[in-house]
């Protein structure tokens, strides 16, 4: 594996882990009052909701790319570049 695709698939498993942080529930009292989680189903989101936290994640990389640059480091801020491209792929 390239390191292209070593850091396509950072980026992808990134923006997996965000959507499944959305889909998390908030945690429910049990029967002895402890904040549990148990068996409680995720929610399942919109694909509104979905376009909407990938396009967070988008900015995000561009803040980032910014502040790569104006700190002197294009190289990363191209590597951020690259994945926003990606990113924009599952949005349009």
């Amino acid at each position: 594996m390239t390191d292209r695709d070593m850091a396509r698939a950072r980026l992808l498993r990134t923006t997996l882990a965000a959507l499944e942080n959305a889909e998390a529930v908030e945690g429910t009292d049990s029967s002895d009052g402890i904040l549990g989680y148990g068996d409680v189903p995720r929610r399942t989101l919109t694909d509104d909701e979905m376009a909407s936290i990938v396009t967070r994640e988008i900015e995000e990389l561009g803040s980032s790319a910014l502040e790569y640059r104006r700190v002197g480091h294009p190289d990363r801020a191209e590597t951020l570049e690259r994945g926003i491209e990606i990113l924009r792929g599952y949005v349009s």
